[in-house]
């Protein structure tokens, strides 16, 4: 039974943090800069690898294309 109430929260945390960020995102325009993860993972509280999975489900989805340009930052390609 533990298992499962675990199982449910690491859910919710996930779908909660999809959310945050699809809706962070919206908020932007084409050509702006994201945050970095780490921003994102103390403004949701949660892990790093909660919103690097986020990030690629969306990306995946075709809701968001990302360009990366290495120390300058990523940067919204197509938001959908």
């Amino acid at each position: 039974m533990g298992y499962e109430v675990g199982k449910s929260i690491l859910y919710q945390k996930t779908g909660l943090a999809k959310s945050l960020l699809a809706l962070d995102l919206l908020s932007k325009n084409t050509g702006d800069r994201i945050q970095p993860i780490s921003e994102y993972q103390e403004k949701f509280g949660v892990s790093r690898g909660t919103v690097q999975n986020a990030f690629t489900y969306l990306k995946e989805c075709g809701a968001v294309e990302l360009e990366h340009h290495g120390h300058q930052g990523t940067y919204i390609e197509k938001l959908d």
